[in-house]
């Protein structure tokens, strides 16, 4: 999973107040809502917006809800989530004889 983020745009705010947005830094925290999964949420890619799920952690006829938090390291109320549903279908099974038509 890979969170999409841009720096806020702060036009209507005037003067040295506002700081600079150029060199700005954001912070990314992953969780999962429904207690479902096992798996590590931080640590898993050298890239903090991207959440890698090893193979085989998701079970079969469980569903899973993904949360991402960005925000700005240096503004922390400078923030947004988001979420996404992860559900996983178990596949038929499928039969085939080897050296058969």
């Amino acid at each position: 999973l890979v969170a999409a983020a841009s720096l806020p745009k702060l036009g209507c705010l005037v003067g040295a107040a506002t700081g600079s947005l150029a060199d700005a830094k954001m912070d990314f925290s992953w969780g999962e809502a429904t207690g479902e999964f096992a798996g590590p949420l931080a640590g898993t890619s050298v890239n903090p917006r991207t959440l890698k799920v090893a193979p085989g952690t998701l079970e079969a006829g469980r569903s899973y809800t993904f949360t991402v938090l960005g925000r700005m390291a240096s503004q922390p109320e400078l923030n947004n989530s988001a979420s996404v549903t992860v559900t996983c279908v178990p596949q038929s099974v499928e039969a085939r004889i080897s050296g058969g038509a």
